[in-house]
């Protein structure tokens, strides 16, 4: 029989209420994040990840080279719709995600996006507005 424990992930309710969620796991490993290799990035797959507002908002937010966190870039989307906007971004190759304790740190492919297609991170800066990063999703 496997062994089962609780890990506690804190989960903000409102600005005053907090949470505490049990988390049943089999196991005491956390899932791998995977990514693919610079020579599996497609056209199709990364222009599909960044056909969403929110993932765009992300991108956008770390083409300036910083590593952060999921909750640093959108502190105004539920855990579960983050998770999935991430995902997408990471197994598209965009990003590139790594575990530091509890957190994922994100940073952007910027060099393996630009070895497989030169100028279209550039391009698509150019054309975002800035102002969308104020707006709520």
């Amino acid at each position: 029989m496997p062994h089962l424990f609780f890990r506690s992930v804190n989960v903000c309710k409102s600005s005053r209420d907090e949470a505490i969620v049990r988390i049943l796991s089999y196991n005491g490993e956390m899932q791998a994040l995977t990514h693919p290799n610079r020579a599996d990035l497609t056209i199709e797959s990364v222009f599909e990840a960044l056909a969403n507002p929110v993932r765009l908002r992300i991108v956008r937010r770390l083409a300036s080279g910083e590593e952060l966190t999921c909750s640093t870039v959108l502190p105004d989307v539920p855990a579960s719709s983050a998770t999935h906007h991430w995902r997408v971004l990471r197994n598209s190759g965009v990003l590139h995600a790594r575990r530091q304790g509890r957190l994922i740190l994100h940073t952007l492919r910027r060099d393996d996006l630009d070895a497989r297609f030169p100028g279209l991170v550039d391009v698509i800066m150019q054309t975002l507005d800035p102002s969308d990063d104020s707006e709520q999703s």
